[in-house]
């Protein structure tokens, strides 16, 4: 099911060309950029507290999500960061991208380490096979979200948004089949 919704993510055809955008800093497109990073925090947060007193199986896929929280955030803002390279390569460079360029570089230095050592704790609690698709789901579905919503582009082809909701949806489906099948597995044991 994962494999067949990352197909249908791939080839729905909802792609970004983050080198078109001016990261200025106060700019529409930066405030969006932001609120998108915060509310991912939130949830990340969320599940940081949703951690404290669980059992070990629901503990290890909360540190699985929350690993891919901080992926979703460290990915989403490495591609600004590419965008801001491209444009002073490019001679292109807005100099308010400067403040965007210098608050990009310690947030991905934080959420890799975070989002890494997150994953790790999630293979002490339970096994690495099921822990690792659970932690790519929020990865594989955030960037349709900020497809739409911070950089508001529309749908390229009729198909596009159904195979993405499609492909969506069977990443959800299939982190909850694999979290069950964590579930029986630990009382095996």
């Amino acid at each position: 099911m994962m494999v067949t919704a990352i197909l249908l993510l791939i080839y729905s055809g909802l792609s970004i060309t983050i080198e078109n955008y001016e990261y200025v800093f106060g700019s529409d497109l930066v405030n969006r950029v932001i609120l998108f990073t915060l509310i991912v925090s939130l949830g990340s947060l969320c599940f940081f507290l949703l951690r404290r007193g669980t059992s070990k199986g629901k503990k290890a896929i909360l540190y699985a999500l929350d690993s891919g929280f901080m992926s979703v955030i460290n990915s989403f803002w490495f591609a600004v960061l590419l965008a801001i390279v491209a444009h002073i390569l490019s001679g292109t460079f807005p100099f308010g991208e400067l403040y965007v360029l210098a608050g990009s570089i310690p947030l991905l230095i934080f959420t890799n380490f975070i989002g890494i050592y997150w994953l790790q704790k999630s293979f002490e609690f339970g096994p690495a096979s099921i822990m690792r698709p659970i932690e790519q789901a929020p990865t594989e579905i955030a960037p349709i979200f900020y497809f739409f919503s911070v950089y508001m582009l529309a749908p390229v082809e009729p198909y596009s948004l159904p195979m993405a909701l499609t492909g969506i949806t069977l990443v959800i489906v299939s982190m909850f089949l694999l979290s069950k099948r964590q579930a029986r597995l630990r009382e095996i044991k």
